[in-house]
């Protein structure tokens, strides 16, 4: 068994995983109360949501269904499949309150299981919570509620990637794509992530991204339509500013854990998955350059970020450039997490909404 010196106890051992299960399982509940707990004016579609789950609540089950053939075969509409999850909680839940927490559920046990089945020191779930917070946390916690459930279809469907299992890949993936159609995108991972050729398709994604970037708009279009969520369309030619403090973080970590690839790989080959993955995020992440709102097409591969953090700078902390690049990252990510200065509040105080609510 695999295992490093701690002060306490060995990384690999009994005690040492209990120790962190019990740690990830204290940051799922403290991430689902964050979120499940929020104000309705907390975030910018929270409240869109509200107005969404309550209409679906009283359509008649009729009504539901001849949805699908509205969106699926006249091609009105989306996401039939969230109208029929909502229409199904409706039958348990009537408060929008206790259907956030159930989202927040639904969500964050997946998540905190992608990061656990994944790391193995208490450190890397530390460094991925702090990224988490910094990055993700805008989107997944108090904005998306679609897009959350599509994602956490996928981190279900990651593990059987690893394990060669084409069926339940696909049948969580379709469950995604139900609920937002953008999940499709994940679909080819299960190909391309088990490619061993890492550093060829690193090279690759790092030659076509200057070449994609160059194309402009139109290739950012093809882009969106692949991910089948044409609703991102009216984003490309928007005026806001492109998601270039991402884009510099999401060089810079992927550069950073390539520095250390060899000996990553090495200790566990299963992390060719994760490469594989970042290759992919270079890949797609000149649709951000558009416009900071389209990170949402291509977080299904973003978010692996969570987890090269970790094996990368806990693992060789040994290494001078890494340990500097350690320290630089978390001051990076407080620097971050302090100046986004979100808006929060919980649901039993006074918050006033969003102004495009108004």
């Amino acid at each position: 068994m695999w295992m490093i010196k701690t002060k306490n106890n060995l990384i690999g051992s009994l005690r040492y995983e209990k120790d962190r299960k019990q740690y990830v399982i204290f940051c799922g509940i403290l991430l689902i109360l964050q979120s499940g707990l929020r104000n309705i004016a907390v975030g910018a579609d929270t409240y869109g949501y509200k107005y969404k789950f309550e209409t679906d609540m009283l359509r008649s089950w009729s009504e539901v269904f001849h949805n699908i053939i509205t969106v699926y075969v006249d091609n009105e509409g989306k996401d039939a499949g969230f109208t029929i999850f909502n229409k199904l909680v409706s039958v348990f839940i009537s408060n929008y309150q206790i259907y956030l927490i159930l989202i927040a559920i639904l969500f964050f046990i997946p998540f905190m299981r992608f990061l656990y089945l994944n790391t193995k020191r208490i450190e890397d779930i530390m460094l991925a919570m702090l990224l988490y917070q910094a990055l993700f946390y805008e989107f997944f916690s108090i904005t998306g509620i679609r897009q959350t459930l599509a994602a956490a279809c996928c981190f279900s469907a990651y593990e059987f990637v690893k394990q060669r299992r084409i069926v339940p890949f696909l049948t969580w993936v379709l469950v995604g794509t139900l609920l937002h159609k953008s999940c499709l995108l994940f679909l080819p991972f299960y190909w391309i992530g088990n490619y061993r050729h890492v550093k060829i398709l690193f090279i690759g994604s790092l030659i076509l991204f200057p070449v994609i970037t160059a194309l402009g708009s139109r290739f950012t279009q093809q882009l969106v339509l692949l991910s089948g969520s044409d609703n991102y369309l009216i984003y490309i030619n928007e005026s806001s500013r492109g998601a270039f403090n991402f884009l510099f973080f999401l060089f810079a970590t992927i550069f950073i854990g390539f520095y250390a690839y060899k000996l990553s790989i090495q200790n566990d080959p299963n992390r060719r998955f994760v490469f594989n993955a970042c290759s992919l995020a270079i890949f797609f992440s000149p649709l951000t350059i558009n416009s900071a709102n389209l990170l949402r097409v291509v977080l299904y591969y973003d978010v692996f970020l969570l987890l090269l953090i970790g094996f990368t700078l806990e693992e060789h902390k040994d290494n001078t450039v890494l340990r500097i690049a350690k320290y630089l990252f978390i001051c990076a990510m407080f620097f971050k997490i302090v100046k986004s200065n979100y808006d929060y509040a919980f649901y039993w105080q006074y918050m006033a909404l969003p102004e495009h609510y108004l």
